[in-house]
């Protein structure tokens, strides 16, 4: 249904992911027909307009009572983006943001290095996964931000196994501070 509206305004940008139960946990899982589990489900999808991309994700719980493991993971990522918006701006060294989001998760106690195996994000353009940079907190100072790139901010936790969240949206980076281009929901949605 999602493609199929994309269809109406573009393309998608990619074969959008959509991911439930212990398949939540795989950042890359290939969709299937399995029937959704109550528990997480992910959504990872993007549009693409006028040749340029969007790569969003959003992760929903399905039933009546998400645990309190998930809304504590969920409210620490939703926070974690946050810290991270700080940094997206203008001549700030690239690791920076992926380093401040995940000093706040470590403060949550979440062992960031176990549970979050990938960058905070990416570059976005005429691709989803366009040329530039990733954002991760291994990179080099040396690389830089600059004023109008375009990039997502997409922390995850991962219990392989069991399941997992990504909160992903699309920024610019601005002089003085990112502008959020979507927005993923504060709290957790129940489905």
């Amino acid at each position: 249904k999602i493609e199929y509206e994309y269809m109406k305004l573009g393309k998608p940008s990619f074969g959008a992911i959509v991911a439930t139960g212990a398949h939540s946990a795989d950042p890359h899982h290939n969709t299937s027909m399995k029937k959704i589990e109550q528990g997480v489900l992910l959504i990872d999808t993007g549009l693409q307009i006028n040749e340029m991309c969007s790569d969003i994700t959003w992760t929903f719980w399905v039933g009546k009572h998400p645990t309190e493991e998930f809304i504590h993971a969920y409210h620490a990522l939703y926070e974690s983006k946050q810290v991270a918006n700080k940094y997206f701006t203008d001549g700030t060294p690239n690791n920076m943001p992926a380093k401040k989001c995940r000093e706040y998760l470590s403060e949550e106690g979440y062992d960031h290095e176990k549970l979050f195996f990938h960058g905070l994000g990416h570059s976005l353009g005429f691709e989803a996964h366009d040329v530039g940079g990733r954002i991760s907190w291994k990179m080099p100072d040396k690389y830089k931000l600059k004023e109008n790139m375009v990039y997502t901010n997409e922390p995850g936790l991962y219990w392989l196994g069991k399941w997992g969240i990504r909160l992903e949206d699309d920024i610019i980076i601005g002089k003085n501070e990112c502008e959020q281009v979507t927005s993923v929901s504060k709290e957790p949605i129940q489905i």
